[in-house]
């Protein structure tokens, strides 16, 4: 598996696969992560998440990246008035549901 970016194209075998999203992110030592989303072809069927802060490529659906655990925890995109992020780290994240 293989991405060309500046296509936005994905190769999967001998299948070339159209990316709609290319989204980096970041940690940071103080504040909220830093995202960077790149809109790459609006009919693609994949989405790429590099995370900078750990050298890895995630790459998924369209469906799972709608996901509530992929928006929350990879991207910390979540409802402020249902939720509040009690732990932010490099290696969880905790929120509580407020009622």
């Amino acid at each position: 598996m293989y991405l060309i970016v500046k296509k936005g194209e994905l190769t999967i075998g001998q299948q070339k696969k159209k990316v709609k999203y290319f989204i980096s992110t970041q940690n940071t030592l103080t504040g909220p992560m830093q995202i960077n989303t790149r809109t790459l072809h609006i009919d693609g069927e994949y989405a790429v998440v590099y995370m900078k802060s750990y050298g890895r490529f995630v790459v998924m659906d369209i469906e799972t990246f709608q996901s509530s655990y992929v928006q929350m925890f990879m991207l910390e995109k979540y409802d402020k008035k249902l939720f509040e992020l009690v732990i932010s780290s490099a290696y969880s994240k905790i929120y509580k549901l407020k009622i």
